[in-house]
C-alpha cells in the first residue's frame, strides 16, 4: 500500500490545496518498506489528483482540504484522511496502529489545530 502525507517542516501541512511536499510511504504488512519526499507541481485540483494517481497513492493523509480537491482526489479512488495535524512521525505511527481512519480523528483533528501546530513549532523543525 502506498500512502501520501502532505507535510511542511516535519509536520502535516495545514492545507493540502497549497501544500508543496508529500511524503510517499510504501508499506507492506504495516511495515514501512521505503519512503521518499516529492514536490507537488500543480495547484489545479484535477492536476494535483493526477499527481497522486501517478505516484500510485492509495491513501492521502492531510490537513484541511477544499471540497473541490477532495472530490477530485476521491474521484481517483484515493482514500482521504483529512483534518489531521501534528508531527509526521506521530501521524505515521498512528496510521500504522489503525488510529487514523477518516475525517473524525479526535487526537489530531482540525479542532485541535492550534495545539498541534504549537507542538510542531516547539520541535525546532
Amino acid at each position: 500500500m502506498i500512502i501520501a502525507i502532505s507535510y511542511w517542516q516535519n509536520c502535516i501541512a495545514p492545507v493540502f490545496d497549497v501544500s508543496e511536499s508529500l511524503l510517499i510511504v510504501d508499506m507492506e504488512d504495516n511495515l514501512v518498506k521505503r519512503y521518499t519526499s516529492v514536490r507537488l507541481d500543480y495547484d489545479l485540483p484535477f492536476a494535483r489528483a493526477r499527481e497522486l494517481l501517478d505516484s500510485e497513492v492509495e491513501v492521502l493523509i492531510c490537513g484541511a482540504i477544499s471540497q473541490t480537491l477532495k472530490m477530485a482526489v476521491s474521484g481517483q479512488n484515493i482514500k482521504i484522511i483529512s483534518n489531521v495535524f501534528g508531527p509526521l512521525d506521530n501521524i505515521l505511527l498512528r496510521y500504522i496502529n489503525g488510529d487514523l481512519t477518516g475525517d473524525d480523528n479526535d487526537t489530531f483533528s482540525f479542532s485541535n489545530k492550534r495545539q498541534q501546530r504549537k507542538r510542531c513549532r516547539h520541535r525546532g523543525n
